[in-house]
């Protein structure tokens, strides 16, 4: 039985930082209320601009070049968010495009916080069935918080 590896990893982070000092200005919370309860003291928003698929496709890259696999290797997209604007096309079949992937199997899988769990593992039972390389990437945006809750 074919085995499978991660043959190279990529990211992208928004380039817009929102401190738990500035959700103070929004909600009703403050700096140690979040970081006692979550440890979190920044997170990365996307701009107006910025959608899932351009975060997604820009690890994706990164990925791949890392790799030393070239795009007409790629038999599989997977594309895991809870997030994604459009049902179609999907988000794993824009990145194909935008990558020169020609001839792949492209898929999103509607799935939140365990979402490269679960594309990694429909990747590995791809991968073990038939043996194309892969490209898993998650992908997701949180909505805004009104002005109400925490």
């Amino acid at each position: 039985m074919p085995g499978s590896r991660i043959a190279a990893l990529g990211h992208h982070q928004p380039s817009r930082v929102l401190a738990n000092a500035d959700l103070e200005r929004i909600v009703d919370t403050n700096d140690a209320w979040i970081r006692q309860r979550t440890g979190i003291a920044t997170r990365r928003i996307a701009n107006e601009d910025e959608s899932v698929t351009d975060m997604a496709a820009a690890a994706a890259a990164k990925a791949l070049a890392a790799s030393g696999v070239t795009p007409a290797e790629i038999g599989l997209v997977t594309v895991a968010t809870c997030t994604a604007i459009d049902r179609c096309p999907s988000i794993a079949a824009q990145i194909a495009a935008r990558l020169g992937i020609p001839a792949a199997v492209c898929f999103d899988l509607n799935n939140g916080c365990a979402g490269f769990c679960t594309a990694l593992a429909c990747a590995d039972h791809s991968i073990r069935g038939s043996p194309p390389p892969t490209s898993p990437a998650s992908s997701r945006t949180k909505p805004t918080c009104g002005s109400s809750s925490r």
